[in-house]
């Protein structure tokens, strides 16, 4: 898939990744995005130039009509735009359908026990509007994994479904006159679509971001930053409690009398905060380079009731602090990516990109290299991705 996606995607996602808890994620795509052309600067226009039945221009952030290349220019609606500048100068729908290749590391560690090799199938409608003289940009996001090796999982399940996401931001909603910085806000809900967050009662998750862009040559700044907060049913993610059997009349969730979940895993995640940092490397008109980097913080809710209970360890940690807590419970993951994409054309663009996600620190504290997973391979925290991405 094409990396501009990564501004709905992978931003929108992350906070999302951050309340998830799960020791083994699945790599999730940055797609690489398209290379952006020098756009020529609009002349202002008056409403008394401008011919009867002609619609009035739509202004942009710096006060300017937009103008919308036509099909087959550098920034028409059928090509993604990389930055929020990009993003401003087009208008009305865009569909975008990407499909990615995953290959983990761990699969040249030993293929019989570590492969891994999934196919990411993603699709994002937008809609570019003017509101109050100022562009906006609305999305709606859903994708799939199907992995074609054996699945490391309980049930042997190949296909994987994303939760899905809506999302509005503001391209360039400011920009600073003397650093040349623009602002661009955002907003994200999540609509659970996934049987993880119909298991963990997850009702919808909420996040705002803001973002600040800089242009200098051929290359392109981009620092954002952006929190988030989710709604479950229950705390505890967690087996319901039900008289179900399985074939063989088994129960298919044991619980002790009178409890209303078990066979528990760790309690939901509450809270996330992220903060992104991206390079773009614009090497020809065609050929972009980018790196990317994210640190995710996630808070979980312990599920243990303040003071405990009968069942509640005693035991305390290394620094006395008890081993069972009741309050918020802080999780770190980072997300780091190398990415090389080519514009074949005017709606489709393919890319080759190297992602890591894993957890900052290793057992003994030291800091992990973000962009591989040394000393991990197995774990398929690394992957190499390919993917094609069309835009129309």
């Amino acid at each position: 898939m094409n990396r501009l996606v990564s501004a709905i995607v992978a931003l929108s996602l992350l906070p999302a990744l951050a309340l998830a808890d799960t020791s083994s994620t699945s790599p999730v795509a940055i797609d690489s995005q398209t290379q952006a052309a020098e756009a020529a600067p609009a002349a202002t226009a008056s409403a008394s130039a401008t011919p009867a039945g002609t619609p009035a221009p739509v202004l942009g952030p710096d006060g300017k009509p937009i103008v919308v290349p036509p099909a087959g220019g550098a920034l028409a609606n059928a090509t993604l735009a990389r930055t929020p500048e990009e993003q401003a100068k087009q208008g009305g729908f865009q569909v975008q359908i990407g499909l990615e290749h995953w290959l983990g590391v761990g699969t040249f560690v030993d293929m019989r026990y570590y492969s891994y090799l999934a196919a990411n199938l993603s699709a994002v409608v937008l809609y570019q509007f003017n509101l109050f003289d100022k562009r906006f940009r609305a999305s709606a996001s859903a994708r799939m994994t199907y992995e074609y090796t054996l699945p490391d999982n309980e049930t042997g399940r190949r296909m994987s479904f994303y939760d899905s996401r809506i999302g509005l931001s503001a391209p360039v909603l400011f920009k600073e006159k003397v650093t040349g910085i623009a602002f661009s806000p955002g907003l994200g809900l999540t609509i659970p679509s996934s049987p993880e967050s119909f298991n963990a009662g997850l009702i919808t998750s909420i996040s705002a971001s803001i973002s600040a862009t800089r242009s200098i040559s051929q290359f392109d700044f981009n620092l954002s930053i952006s929190g988030g907060r989710s709604f479950y049913t229950n705390n505890q993610n967690s087996f319901k409690a039900t008289s179900n059997r399985d074939s063989n009349g088994v129960l298919l969730a044991a619980c002790r009398a009178g409890e209303t979940a078990c066979a528990g895993g760790a309690a939901n995640g509450l809270y996330s905060a992220v903060i992104s940092g991206t390079v773009n490397w614009r090497i020809t008109d065609a050929v972009i380079a980018q790196v990317a980097y994210s640190f995710i913080r996630g808070w979980g809710a312990d599920i243990v009731p303040a003071g405990g209970d009968q069942f509640t360890p005693r035991a305390v940690d290394s620094n006395g602090n008890p081993v069972a807590r009741s309050g918020l419970t802080p999780r770190d993951r980072t997300f780091a990516v190398i990415d090389l994409g080519y514009q074949l054309n005017e709606h489709y663009s393919i890319d080759v990109s190297l992602s890591t996600i894993q957890l900052p620190l290793t057992a003994t504290g030291q800091v992990r290299f973000p962009f591989f997973s040394i000393g991990a391979l197995a774990d398929n925290n690394t992957t190499a991705n390919i993917g094609l991405t069309g835009a129309f």
